[in-house]
């Protein structure tokens, strides 16, 4: 292919339409383009808001041992658990207040 001026294009292409470069998009069919990000969009949303199962075997199992020990050892055990969700509690807290002050 050259780039230089054919004087024989110039008879054949006289009787020819030239078309646009652009061609608008008809409203009666919609853009590839975006229905397809539309359903990307859609697909990510679903797979992020859908719940993902937890089987809590840990919990059946501490159950199970804590059911086998005597009642002043059961009761140190739900004291164990409140003190512990107090220091992680205070933790969170205090991590957070660290950040605010230092914005």
């Amino acid at each position: 292919m050259s780039f230089r001026p054919d004087p024989d294009r110039a008879q054949r292409v006289k009787g020819a339409v030239e078309k646009s470069p652009f061609q608008p998009i008809s409203p009666t069919r919609p853009n590839k383009s975006a229905s397809t990000s539309l359903a990307a969009i859609l697909f990510a949303a679903a797979l992020a808001l859908s719940p993902i199962p937890a089987h809590a075997q840990g919990c059946t199992q501490c159950q199970d041992n804590t059911a086998a020990t005597s009642p002043k050892t059961q009761r140190a055990y739900r004291r164990a658990i409140v003190l512990l969700t107090f220091t992680a509690g205070g933790l969170f807290v205090a991590t957070l207040a660290l950040f605010k002050r230092h914005r």
